[in-house]
C-alpha cells in the first residue's frame, strides 16, 4: 500500500540581521521507509521582507539531521522568487537503521569545511532551525529476492579513504553524497553502503588497498594514511558480519584488492606481509566474521585476494599467498587483450565499452572467467581525453553489460562463455586531481573522477548541491540513476527474462550532468531509449532477434525544476515522434528537443530537467524510475521519467 505523509514545520530565523522566515516541509517518499532506503522532503521557505535571496546568495544551506546528527547531504533551493521572498527545495535522507527517525532541516552559514555524517553541527553555524522536529518510522531493511542460481558474483570497488590523514575534507568530490559527506572510520557509512548494495544483490565489497605500499620493501614501512584505510576496513568488516550475525541481513563479503605496481612499486616481500597481515585481521579474526566474511573461489572454495600489477608481468605461476588463493588484475586490458586471454589477468577498467573478457580457462582455472564494467571510463589520456565516455544518463553503463551479455552465455545467441565475476567499477571514489594538477606535460591528464558526468563514481548523490568545480561544469550530481541501474543490471545478468522483460529505459545523453548551458542559444536535449522483450533481450535490432515492434517514442514533458513540489513549473517544449530504428543495443533512437528556456527559470543558476516519454507499446508505461523508491520491474504506472541537472552559463 501506498501512503502519503504531510509533515509541517516553522523555521524561526534567529539572526537579528533578518526577518522571521517560516518554512514548510512535505514528505513526499511514496511509501513507508524501510531501513538502506530513503525520505524525500520537500520544503519551502517564505520571508516577507524579501531576505531568502541574500541568505543563500551568501552561501548558507540547508542541512538535514536525524535523531540529532547530521545526515544527508546540504541542499541549496531549487528556486528563490525574483523578490527573495519565497524559496522552495528538496532533501533526500538515506536512513541506515530502522526505529523512530526524528527529523530535523537546519539553516546554517556557508560550511568553512564539509560536514562530516554523524557529527553535530556547530551552534556557531546554525542561524536557524525547525521549532519541531518531523518524525518517521523506518521499518527494518527489506532484502531484494534471490537471485537465480548460475548468475555471476557481483562485486562493487569501494573506497575506505575518507579518514584524517586521507580525504577527510573531501577536497575534490565532483557531487555531494545523498548522505552526506563522511568519515570512514565510522560505521554508518559502512552500514548504508552495505545495505544499498545488497538492495542491488551485490555480493561482495571490493575494497581498494592498491595505494598502501607505494614504493614499500616491507610492510612495516606503510605510512600512517594508509593505516587509516586498514584500519576503516577493519571496521567495515566487522559492521558487516554484525549485520549477518545479528540482523540476518546478507551484508556483502569483502574482497581486497593489494598493489604490487599501482604508482611507485612495491616489493613482493612488502605484498607478502600485507597478505599475511590482511590473513590474521580478517581470515582469522572471529569479530570480523573469519574466513566466512571474504569472498571465496567459487570452484576451489579458497579465500581470494587479487593483486594489482599495472606492469601486466606474467604471473601464470603464483596462485597462492599467504593462505589466499590470489588473482592478478590490471587496468586498461584493451590496449592488451592477452593479458586476459592468456595471462589471466582480470581488469579494474578498461577504456571500451566492450570490455576485455578474462575467459573462464587457463592458467587461473576455471574460475577466472570474469570482466568489468563501469558506469563511465577513460583510455589512455584520461578523463578529458581521447576515448572517453561520460555516464551519458546511465546509457554508457546499460550498453556495457548489454555488450557483455551478448558475448557471454547470460543473454541469447550470446558466446556461451561462463562468466563467474562481474566487477562493477566503481562506487565512491570522489576524489581526484586539482584543476591544474593533473598529470602530462600541460598537467591536464586527469584519472580518478573528474567531474559528475566524466567520472564512475555510483553511490547516490544529491541532484543540485555543488561538488568541485570544474571548467564548463557547474553544481548538479547524478542523483539514484546509477544505484538503480545497477539493481536492474545485477537481476539482469543472472535472470535477463526476469529483470528486464517489459522493460522500457530513457537516458538523457545531452547535455552532460552539470553541463552550463546558456539560455540565449539553442541547446540541445538528447534522449536515448532503450525496449527489452520478456527473454531480456534488446529489441533494437540485436543479431538473431528479427524486426523490433513498431512502437512510437514521444517526449510528453520536459519540466525545468522539481515537480514533485508543491507548484511544478511548466513544460518548457514537447518532444516530436520518433519510430525504433534497428540499431546497436540497447541504444535506440536518440530525439533532438529544443530546450532553449532551460536556465531562464532558475535564479539560482542551476535547473533539474525532467524528462518523461509516452508511446504507442503496451511496454512503456513500466519503467526504471529515478527516484530510490521504485526500481525497475516493479511494474508501476506512469510515464517513464528521468531527472537530469544541468546549470545556467552566461
Amino acid at each position: 500500500m501506498q501512503t502519503m505523509r504531510t509533515l509541517m514545520g516553522v523555521l524561526a530565523l534567529a539572526a537579528a540581521a533578518y526577518a522571521t522566515v517560516t518554512l514548510s516541509a512535505k514528505d513526499t517518499s511514496t511509501n513507508v521507509p524501510a531501513a538502506g532506503g530513503s525520505l524525500r522532503v520537500a520544503w519551502t521557505a517564505e520571508d516577507a521582507s524579501g531576505s531568502l535571496e541574500n541568505i543563500f546568495t551568501a552561501g548558507a544551506v540547508i542541512q538535514p539531521t536525524v535523531n540529532g546528527t547530521i545526515l544527508g547531504s546540504p541542499t541549496e533551493p531549487w528556486l528563490v522568487g525574483p523578490d527573495g521572498t519565497r524559496a522552495s527545495g528538496e532533501a533526500t535522507l538515506p536512513l541506515p537503521f530502522a526505529g523512530i527517525a526524528s527529523i530535523d532541516l537546519v539553516l546554517i552559514k556557508a560550511p568553512v569545511e564539509a560536514p562530516i555524517l554523524g557529527k553535530t553541527i556547530d551552534p556557531a553555524q546554525v542561524l536557524a532551525r525547525l521549532t519541531a522536529p518531523l518524525k518517521a518510522t523506518v521499518t527494518p531493511f527489506v532484502a531484494p529476492a534471490k537471485l537465480p542460481a548460475g548468475g555471476p558474483a557481483v562485486t562493487m570497488w569501494w573506497e575506505p579513504w575518507f579518514t584524517p590523514k586521507n580525504f577527510a575534507a573531501w577536497p575534490w568530490a565532483e557531487a555531494q553524497p545523498s548522505m552526506g559527506t563522511y568519515d570512514s572510520s565510522e560505521p554508518a557509512p559502512a552500514r548504508q553502503h552495505a545495505l544499498w548494495l545488497s538492495s542491488a544483490s551485490v555480493t561482495n565489497v571490493g575494497v581498494d588497498w592498491t595505494n598502501n605500499l607505494w614504493g614499500c620493501d616491507t610492510f612495516s614501512c606503510r605510512p600512517a594514511n594508509a593505516m587509516e584505510i586498514i584500519n576503516a576496513t577493519q571496521l567495515a568488516v566487522g559492521v558487516w558480519e554484525g549485520m549477518r550475525s545479528s540482523e540476518g541481513i546478507a551484508a556483502p563479503a569483502s574482497l581486497l584488492l593489494t598493489g604490487l605496481d599501482n604508482g611507485p612499486k612495491a616489493s613482493p616481500q612488502a605484498v607478502q606481509e600485507q597478505a599475511e597481515f590482511a590473513a590474521a585481521a580478517l581470515l582469522h579474526n572471529a569479530s570480523a566474521g573469519g574466513a566466512a566474511s571474504s569472498m571465496h573461489d567459487p570452484v576451489t572454495g579458497d579465500p581470494l585476494l587479487v593483486v594489482f600489477d599495472g606492469s601486466l608481468a606474467d604471473h601464470r605461476a603464483e596462485t597462492s599467498l599467504a593462505g589466499w588463493a590470489i588473482r592478478w588484475m590490471g587496468s586498461q586490458l584493451q590496449e592488451r587483450p592477452s593479458a586476459a586471454t592468456q595471462l589471466g589477468y582480470w581488469s579494474w577498467m578498461d577504456g571500451t565499452e566492450a570490455a576485455v573478457i578474462t575467459p573462464p580457462a587457463g592458467a587461473q582455472g576455471p574460475s577466472s572467467g570474469a570482466v568489468t564494467v563501469s558506469s563511465a571510463f577513460f583510455a589512455g589520456a584520461g578523463w578529458t581525453g581521447a576515448g572517453a565516455l561520460g555516464k551519458r544518463g546511465g546509457a554508457t553503463l546499460v550498453e556495457s553489460l548489454a555488450l557483455v551479455g551478448s558475448r557471454t552465455g547470460w543473454l541469447p545467441g550470446g558466446g556461451g562463455m561462463a562468466l563467474r565475476f562481474l566487477f562493477v567499477n566503481q562506487w565512491n571514489e570522489f576524489a581526484g586531481q586539482a584543476n591544474g594538477g593533473g598529470y602530462g606535460p600541460n598537467k591536464t591528464d586527469f584519472v580518478d573522477i573528474f567531474s559528475s558526468e566524466l567520472g564512475n563514481d555510483m553511490e547516490p548523490t544529491d541532484l543540485r548541491t555543488c561538488g568541485y568545480r570544474r571548467w564548463g561544469v557547474a553544481c548538479g550530481g547524478y542523483g539514484w540513476r546509477q544505484l538503480n541501474l545497477l539493481r536492474w543490471g545485477a537481476r539482469w545478468a543472472a535472470d535477463p527474462a526476469g529483470a528486464a522483460g517489459n522493460e522500457t529505459m530513457l537516458f538523457v545523453t545531452w547535455p552532460p550532468v552539470g553541463w552550463a548551458v546558456n539560455s540565449s542559444a539553442t541547446v540541445e536535449l538528447r534522449v536515448l531509449w532503450a525496449l527489452f522483450d520478456d527473454a531480456g533481450m534488446p529489441l533494437l535490432g540485436a543479431a538473431g532477434t528479427g524486426a523490433p515492434p513498431a512502437a512510437v517514442l514521444t517526449v510528453a514533458e520536459v519540466f525545468a525544476g522539481e515537480p514533485g513540489l508543491a507548484t511544478p513549473l511548466p513544460v518548457l517544449s514537447t518532444g516530436p515522434a520518433a519510430t525504433v530504428s534497428n540499431s546497436t543495443p540497447p541504444a535506440g533512437t536518440s530525439l533532438v528537443v529544443p530546450a532553449p528556456q532551460a536556465c531562464s527559470v532558475d535564479s539560482n543558476g542551476l535547473a533539474v530537467l525532467r524528462v518523461c516519454a509516452s508511446g504507442s507499446s503496451s511496454r512503456w508505461p513500466l519503467s526504471l524510475r529515478e527516484d530510490d523508491g521504485a526500481a525497475a520491474g516493479t511494474g508501476k504506472a506512469g510515464p517513464a521519467c528521468v531527472e537530469h541537472a544541468v546549470a545556467c552559463g552566461v
